[in-house]
């Protein structure tokens, strides 16, 4: 058939037949072999070519099309069928409660195959990027992996390998940019991005996969009612995974007290526990309190265990207003209070009332007993082997510090890709200081907070690309919804600027606005008017996390807005766990590059606009992974532009227990990376054992001082 059409095909057409007349003779043909362009009568040959695109033309291959079937009209073919299906199932249900179950494991089946897949964009995929190296046994010892996975099940013998990532999952990652100085000393040279496995990125993600969601957590506290006091110390407080739990348990109902709180009182009890040294220590008296009676019986009931944290917190908190305290760690407390007289009422314990004697019992919880222990913040033996040294921030966050060139972006960098494998809400800051850089416009609001329109947008913007499957899923929760004005400020929250009363300089602290003209002032009231409005008076009613950020993206103005909507939904979830990380936390602890005459009486500041002011960087300046319900901060300092300084916790107002020390690479370490470097073709050297050797003692395994070495000394000629 195919041959006799083809031969009359040949016998009908005539090469000089226009356009027009060619089409009406094979539009009766179904199949036919035509491949090129036909030349209407009229026009040259040499026009024709040039005006007209000739790869436009040309009928594509079958398996082209084959391929565009499969890949854009068959998927939503399979997405029609299966809403069909779905919602047949769905009739079939009687309980609208399991209806919505239903539809919520339907699109969370979608959301896994679609990040499994790494395929949002149905257009046909480049041809993927190969890594230019053979992986033998002897490259496999110094990278783990090629995939970007594996992460979550690293041990200590994996210390010093690579793990290299896709071009997909780097740009997830890192939509903006990389930590520290990556960009610029390694990716532009290899265009692959890898992270060596560090010993602090290991032990600081492993005490974070501890962390589990409410729903997870299956802590029997009808059996600890049971138990005896040993029994409890041993099975239940030194089990690292129990013992993590209940923490949690703890915190989160800490976390519902303070926030129950309303006005100043709330002000006052978040002040008590702004440290998380604090907040910590306080939920690990309680748990230490477990194994003893009769305390314990109201401690394993919920009702009877808020009435416990109401009489502790009321008590420390009379202490801090009668001596006038800002607690930074427990031990400022204990010292002008040694004991707690709490009251344990029956009626508290409900169905278990039997277990207490007495109708009220005057228990006496000794607080100077553990003043010694562990700063207060106890842990089991087997999370203190695998941690930091002192370590006590596995339920609030971290603070890496070190020499410049330690590695510290690197193992943020680590714990970033962790958090993403894990399925974390990942919320990064390549470079603090791009906040207080004074490169980008800003603007003071009426209240004295200063808004960065366009970088609000684009770091919204880079923080949606980075989350988009987790914002797509989640609800908003919309009795959070709304209460942020357009500085990021929450409503009933205290005045960002209060006018106060310098006695040193006998001013007050807005004079400033004596030296503004009429005109001045005239053309910025008009401003303030035309700015007094929310993002919830536009998007009254989002329905996903994902509308508010595309919202914030399309309305720069309001980009500011959005994100400090975004992040109360986050600090407020227990649908996911949330990491913050930081890289050069330190650059927002001095004066920033942007200018301002306000701050001219200021001998500190000189002038220059303090980074607090900046409504995105006290969105995120605190130190509070604490208050994240499902949360932890990891935050790094840098000494990049600061020569000869050196930032340590102390500096910045944090406790020790909080931060870890980064050294410098290890000599396999050090050896791992000059290996990795040759692999990737970073540089073509190949060092001999003695000459590695010598280079690690004369860089002190200092990647900083490797790159100086290798790129400038070793390549002078004298």
């Amino acid at each position: 058939m195919r041959q006799h059409l083809m031969n009359e095909a040949s016998n009908i057409i005539n090469p000089v037949m226009d356009a027009g007349k060619l089409r009406t003779i094979t539009s009766g043909y179904k199949r036919h072999s035509i491949r090129r362009l036909i030349r209407p009568l009229g026009m040259d040959s040499a026009t024709f070519k040039r005006g007209m695109d000739l790869s436009g033309g040309v009928r594509k291959n079958v398996s082209d099309y084959f391929f565009i079937y499969t890949r854009q009209v068959l998927p939503k073919i399979e997405d029609r069928i299966e809403l069909q299906l779905l919602e047949k199932f769905k009739e079939r249900i009687g309980n609208n409660m399991e209806r919505k179950e239903v539809t919520q494991a339907y699109l969370n089946r979608k959301d896994n195959l679609a990040k499994s897949e790494d395929n949002i964009d149905m257009n046909p995929p480049e041809k993927p990027k190969v890594l230019p190296i053979n992986l033998t046994a002897d490259v496999r010892r110094s990278i783990a992996s090629v995939e970007g996975n594996g992460l979550s099940h690293h041990t200590f013998e994996d210390i010093g390998r690579y793990v290299l990532f896709p071009p997909a999952h780097q740009k997830r990652m890192f939509p903006g940019a990389f930590f520290g100085n990556y960009q610029k000393d390694e990716f532009y040279r290899t265009n692959h991005f890898g992270v060596m496995v560090r010993e602090e990125g290991l032990r600081i993600t492993n005490d974070f996969s501890r962390l589990t969601l409410p729903h997870e957590r299956k802590i029997d506290y009808e059996q600890i009612l049971q138990c005896q006091n040993s029994e409890v110390n041993e099975e239940v407080i030194k089990d690292e995974q129990k013992f993590v739990a209940i923490q949690q348990d703890f915190s989160l109902e800490l976390i519902e007290y303070i926030n129950a709180k309303q006005g100043e009182e709330k002000f006052s009890y978040q002040k008590l526990f702004q440290s998380p040294a604090v907040f910590d220590s306080f939920v690990s008296i309680l748990i230490k309190e477990l194994k003893k009676k009769p305390i314990r019986y109201h401690l394993c009931v919920k009702e009877a265990r808020i009435k416990v944290i109401d009489q502790l917190a009321k008590a420390l908190h009379q202490i801090m207003i009668e001596k006038q305290l800002n607690p930074q760690n427990m031990t400022e407390i204990i010292d002008n209070v040694k004991l707690v007289t709490l009251d344990l009422n029956r009626a508290d314990l409900g169905k278990y009332h039997e277990l207490q004697v007495n109708e009220v019992h005057q228990y006496k919880l000794y607080l100077s007993g553990y003043h010694k222990i562990c700063y207060q913040q106890w842990r089991p033996e087997d999370m203190r082997r695998v941690s930091f040294e002192k370590f006590k921030g596995n339920n609030s966050g971290c603070l890496l510090w070190g020499p410049r060139g330690v590695g510290k972006s690197q193992i943020l960098s680590y714990a970033t890709a962790w958090a993403h494998e894990n399925k974390w809400m990942v919320i990064t800051v390549p470079r603090c200081e791009m906040f207080t850089d004074g490169t980008d416009e800003i603007f003071r609001a009426e209240n004295g907070m200063y808004l960065q329109k366009n970088l609000a947008k684009n770091y919204l913007y880079n923080f949606r690309k980075s989350n988009e499957l987790l914002l797509r899923t989640i609800d908003v929760d919309m009795s959070l919804y709304g209460k942020i004005d357009m500085t990021g400020l929450k409503d009933g929250d205290p005045e960002p600027f209060p006018r106060v009363w310098n006695e040193e300089r006998q001013q007050w602290s807005d004079d400033w606005k004596e030296f503004l003209y009429d005109a001045e002032i005239k053309i910025l009231q008009q401003e303030y008017e035309d700015l007094r409005y929310r993002c919830a008076d536009r998007l009254p009613d989002p329905k996903k996390l994902i509308d508010i950020a595309d919202f914030g993206i399309q309305n720069p103005e309001l980009a500011t807005n959005c994100f400090r909507e975004i992040l109360e939904q986050i600090y407020h979830t227990d649908k996911f766990h949330t990491l913050i990380a930081l890289d050069g936390y330190n650059d927002w602890f001095k004066p920033s590059d942007y200018q301002s005459f306000r701050y001219d009486n200021s001998p500190i500041l000189k002038g220059r606009i303090p980074p607090q002011d900046f409504s995105l960087v006290r969105m995120l300046m605190k130190f509070d992974g604490h208050m994240i319900r499902n949360g932890v901060k990891i935050a790094t300092t840098t000494h990049y532009r600061q020569f000869r300084h050196l930032c340590t916790p102390e500096m910045i107002n944090l406790q020790p227990t909080y931060a870890a020390k980064v050294e410098n690479l290890a000599l396999n370490d050090f050896r791992m990376m000059l290996n990795y470097y040759h692999f990737t073709k970073w540089m073509d050297d190949i060092y001999q054992e003695h000459e590695v050797e010598s280079l690690y003692m004369e860089t002190q395994g200092n990647w900083t001082a490797f790159h100086e070495t290798y790129n400038r000394y070793q390549r002078l000629h004298y």
